[in-house]
């Protein structure tokens, strides 16, 4: 994976952010038994969680996938993980279609080859998903510079 160490520091505070201020989480896996399965930094943030086990790229071709969505019945969705021109690409495409307001954390996707990443991104943005950062989508959910929650935040971001 490009830049692992990054991607996988970059999801681990993303994660641990969206949890501190109540956003559900789906945690999808691609063929684990094949592919191996979720890091254990992450896991271990996600350790109240059980991954959905996936067949298929695109998450909305995934039944539970898409009961989760429903019961959520969220607007706007936000999208990490790999590989950002497979998976999270074909993902963003059918919530896309399907009228969400589909968020990309640029620097909590990745891909094995850094160009497959840009254009996976590229491409996305063209066709109307929204790119943002874990810093930035963080911030902006959590809206003021004051709280408990706020501080939590800014110490996971240091």
């Amino acid at each position: 994976m490009h830049d692992r160490d990054t991607l996988f520091k970059n999801l681990h505070i993303l994660v641990s952010g969206v949890k501190l201020l109540n956003i559900p989480i789906i945690w999808m896996e691609q063929v684990p038994d094949k592919l191996g399965s979720t890091i254990p930094e992450i896991k271990d943030v996600l350790i109240d969680q059980k991954p959905i086990i996936k067949d298929v790229f695109s998450c909305m071709k995934n039944e539970e996938f898409n009961n989760q969505i429903k019961r959520i019945n969220p607007n706007d969705i936000i999208l990490a993980g790999i590989e950002s021109h497979v998976c999270v690409y074909q993902t963003a495409m059918d919530l896309l279609e399907k009228k969400y307001n589909v968020h990309i954390v640029a620097d909590a996707i990745s891909s094995r080859i850094s160009e497959n990443k840009e254009l996976g991104i590229e491409r996305m943005i063209l066709e109307g998903a929204m790119q943002t950062s874990v810093e930035m989508l963080l911030f902006e959910i959590q809206g003021e510079a004051k709280g408990d929650r706020f501080r939590q935040i800014s110490k996971l971001v240091k």
